[in-house]
């Protein structure tokens, strides 16, 4: 019996998401599975990060303490929202020689946008 085994596509990571270079292109399938372990970490860090705020205001901390978090949180939040708009973006365009330097500057310009949101 013979197993047919189908073709895997190549694609980079988001360079935040990767350690080394080796790990800079990854099967589609398991950039998937990378991409969603990410999201799920990250999410998790900043569902700490709000109990923790949480435990500041029980604490009765300085509300200049507090602001510094939530501003924290929300840096968080928007690299989530980021990361996974622009694997989207890469994911469901098609990405040629031409329109890849379009792409990523167009991300550059999101991740611009929401540093200062």
């Amino acid at each position: 019996m013979s197993v047919t085994v189908p073709a895997v596509e190549w694609i980079p990571l988001n360079t935040q998401e990767r350690k080394t270079q080796q790990d800079a292109i990854l099967p589609s399938l398991d950039a998937e599975q990378v991409l969603r372990k990410g999201l799920t970490n990250r999410l998790a860090r900043i569902e700490g990060h709000v109990r923790s705020v949480r435990e500041m205001v029980l604490q009765d901390r300085p509300s200049r303490d507090l602001v510094l978090q939530v501003q924290a949180i929300k840096a968080a939040l928007n690299q989530f929202a980021l990361t996974l708009l622009e694997h989207e973006l890469k994911q469901e365009m098609h990405l040629t020689e031409e329109t890849q330097p379009r792409i990523e500057e167009l991300i550059q310009t999101l991740k611009m946008l929401l540093k200062h949101a």
